[in-house]
């Protein structure tokens, strides 16, 4: 009976620690979702043809800028 109760005590706090958790993280979301689309659309507003370099070192430039702000160490080949 002790061990049942014992079950049922870890079966809850952990429910619990898992639907907090997903609350924190639809917070979360809910936060970040409008920067991370204005970052899209700016990546994607940039034409990305091949024949048009002007353009092309555009994007290379935003990716490259982009990846180094989230501490990646990045080099142009």
């Amino acid at each position: 009976m002790k061990t049942q109760f014992y079950f049922s005590l870890l079966f809850f706090f952990l429910c619990g620690s898992i639907i907090t958790a997903q609350t924190n993280w639809d917070e979360k979301i809910k936060q970040e979702l409008p920067s991370i689309l204005q970052k899209h659309r700016d990546l994607v507003s940039i034409p990305n043809v091949s024949s048009d370099t002007e353009n092309m070192m555009k994007n290379v430039t935003w990716v490259t800028e982009a990846f180094a702000k989230l501490g990646f160490e990045v080099s142009i080949l």
